[in-house]
């Protein structure tokens, strides 16, 4: 089993068949990459580095209009999403934690294609899509889902797990990462605000 810094190596030189000669673009993807799996066939597959939320934005009402209490609880969200370091951590784990649970339920149908366009079949680095029960390639219903995705192949469960695994990493580094942040900044910079929805 190879090493992040392997891995991230062969990231790198696959990476680079997407973006050429663009330096910029190659040293923003390598910053974006996280973890890199390592899927049972060789390929790989990037998870990308979270972002961390400050902006917070809570719609009530319908049409221009609201009641007194939707007005009130949309002005509770605002309120916990300044003052509330429990609900900031949740919010801003919210993704990658859906991802996870995601992946729990999938039931195998799970499939990787080549990440991006352009790319040539059995270049490794893949993106991967959950796809319910029924919806299958070889199903005539819904073959459109998989027009344009190259070089098409259902995970095994073990595969799965070793996603899941990745954003576990991912998801275990991102929580040190807010809890610097907060020491740093505390919830300062946060915004949040509410508005009736048109």
């Amino acid at each position: 089993m190879r090493t992040q810094k392997e891995l991230k190596e062969v990231f790198k030189n696959e990476s680079a068949k997407v973006w050429g000669n663009d330096t910029r673009m190659h040293k923003w993807a390598m910053g974006q990459a996280a973890y890199i799996v390592e899927l049972s066939d060789g390929d790989i597959i990037e998870i990308e580095k979270p972002s961390i939320k400050k902006d917070f934005c809570f719609g009530y009402g319908m049409y221009a209009t609201a009641t007194d209490e939707e007005f009130y609880r949309a002005e509770e969200k605002v309120e916990a999403a300044r003052k509330n370091v429990d609900y900031f951590i949740n919010e801003n784990l919210a993704p990658i934690n859906g991802a996870i649970e995601a992946l729990q339920k999938a039931h195998r149908n799970v499939y990787t294609f080549l990440a991006y366009s352009g790319m040539n079949e059995g270049d490794l680095l893949k993106s991967y899509s959950i796809f319910s029960e029924w919806e299958t390639p070889e199903s005539e219903e819904f073959s459109y889902k998989f027009n344009g995705l190259s070089d098409l192949k259902k995970l095994s469960s073990d595969d799965i797990q070793k996603i899941i695994d990745g954003l576990q990493e991912v998801k275990q580094a991102f929580i040190k990462r807010l809890n610097t942040y907060l020491k740093k900044y505390g919830l300062s910079n946060v915004n949040a605000w509410s508005y009736i929805r048109d």
